[in-house]
């Protein structure tokens, strides 16, 4: 069946839902914030301070148990061993500068942050070659850091070099990482992949910045130690976001108001009573049939791995991204509300001669808290949420369904070989038994877009 076909059964139970059926799910009747949109979180929230999260050794549950404990009760968790000797992700305990360096090098462009203060994502950008970030990094500049920030495309370089698209074995011996840890559920369609890198000079603690995902995510920390507060999406209205948001799903994704409503797996509605994602599948389908559709070429629909420049710039975190979000609605709707985000290039200059693009980010993306610790007489709703505080060290890695918000730190612990980190994000699984057709559609624009395309040199990126 085309993918138009299911589209009348995922509308009802995934679009049209009005604001006054949304249960509102641990609003407080007094909450003047979370009064001014729906919560309906129904997933894992703490219910005092002082709770801890649950360990799991990596790759012991099967994938479908893994999926009914933490991925369908939005429970993240902390596994463990994750570089044991047989853990699909072991290769990534071997990685040094040197390997990093002849695998990602060449020509791989990324965007630099020269961070400001002991916060990224709020610093000045520069592109610069993979090589010259890893002279900076491996002679101990704290101050620079290479996140998710500034992509065009989604499994890009360097991170799309470190994966390999063929079994576990093969990626082992080549020292990569699997595109796909089996250890996941089939329920987690990949979305995206990244590398992180930095540095914390002595005496200094990073942050991240509080801010929630718009993807599940799977953190492998490869080198340092990271600290994590973590707020469950119940709390969305006590985080003082920059944006007004309009609804938080079931599953914990939130919508906000600047931006075109999304359904629970981040994929959009368009007028003619497709989504972004079926639109997208049947004009591939068309095209493999060499059928003409008369209303675009396929390729006018970004997939996983194309650029996209409307709405990604009002959107794009810095630290933690959603292009697969960002793609679907870029493809068929306008941009956001014009603000400025660490995407734009507003302000930009050049230097050494015009090489290198600069630009400076205004730090108010839709998804980061307004609070400031020091200053929490400024945000009472805020002292009320409940936060859970973890630490995850090298060969640990922490899932996180999306809508969490966390303010990830480090210190200088973690200052002496730096910190490196992988991580894979994946759509983000609806409450509900629609989630299967859904699921394949998902797993086709992936084989296609990602698979197909980028990973078709036996299994590793083409370039």
């Amino acid at each position: 069946a085309q993918p138009r076909e299911s589209t009348p059964v995922i509308r009802a139970t995934m679009v049209d839902k009005s604001t006054k059926k949304r249960k509102r799910q641990g609003q407080a009747p007094n909450d003047p914030v979370s009064a001014r949109f729906a919560n309906e979180y129904l997933g894992y929230a703490p219910r005092a301070r002082g709770e801890t999260l649950p360990r799991e050794r990596y790759g012991f549950l099967a994938p479908d148990e893994f999926h009914s404990r933490y991925v369908e009760k939005r429970q993240p968790v902390v596994l463990t061993h994750t570089f044991d000797d047989e853990s699909e992700l072991a290769s990534a305990s071997t990685w040094t500068d040197e390997f990093l360096r002849q695998r990602c090098g060449a020509g791989s462009k990324v965007r630099m942050e020269l961070r400001e203060g002991g916060r990224f994502g709020c610093g000045v950008y520069r592109d610069v070659m993979f090589d010259e970030f890893m002279d900076l990094f491996s002679n101990g500049d704290s101050g620079v850091y290479l996140s998710a920030g500034g992509k065009n495309e989604t499994f890009a370089a360097p991170a799309r070099r470190l994966v390999c698209a063929g079994d576990a074995k093969s990626a082992r011996e080549k020292g990569l990482l699997p595109l796909r840890p089996s250890a996941m559920p089939e329920s987690l369609v990949p979305a995206d992949i990244n590398l992180w890198m930095g540095r914390a000079a002595k005496g200094e603690m990073t942050s991240s910045g509080l801010h929630h995902d718009f993807h599940d995510n799977l953190y492998v920390l490869v080198r340092g130690e990271k600290h994590f507060k973590l707020y469950a999406p119940r709390d969305a209205g006590k985080m003082y976001t920059n944006k007004d948001i309009r609804w938080v799903h079931e599953n914990g994704l939130i919508n906000y108001k600047c931006f075109p409503s999304t359904l629970q797996d981040g994929d959009v509605a368009l007028e003619d009573g497709e989504t972004a994602l079926e639109r997208r599948v049947r004009k591939a389908r068309l095209v493999d049939a060499n059928i003409d559709d008369d209303e675009s070429d396929a390729d006018d629909e970004p997939g996983f791995g194309e650029g996209h420049d409307d709405f990604d710039d009002d959107v794009f975190d810095g630290v933690d991204d959603f292009d697969e979000l960002e793609e679907s609605i870029s493809a068929d709707s306008s941009s956001g509300d014009g603000g400025t985000t660490d995407e734009e290039d507003d302000g930009s200059d050049t230097s050494d001669g015009g090489a290198k693009k600069v630009s400076r980010d205004t730090c108010d993306p839709a998804s980061f808290s307004r609070v400031e610790y020091d200053k929490l007489e400024k945000y009472p709703l805020f002292k009320s949420a409940t936060c859970i505080e973890v630490t995850v060290r090298a060969g640990e890695a922490l899932y996180l369904p999306a809508g969490w918000f966390h303010d990830v730190s480090s210190g200088e612990t973690s200052a002496a070989a730096g910190h490196c980190a992988v991580n894979y994000w994946f759509n983000p699984p609806p409450l509900g038994e629609e989630w299967g057709p859904r699921r394949a559609l998902w797993e086709e624009d992936f084989k296609r877009s990602v698979v197909d395309k980028i990973f078709r040199n036996d299994g590793e990126a083409a370039t």
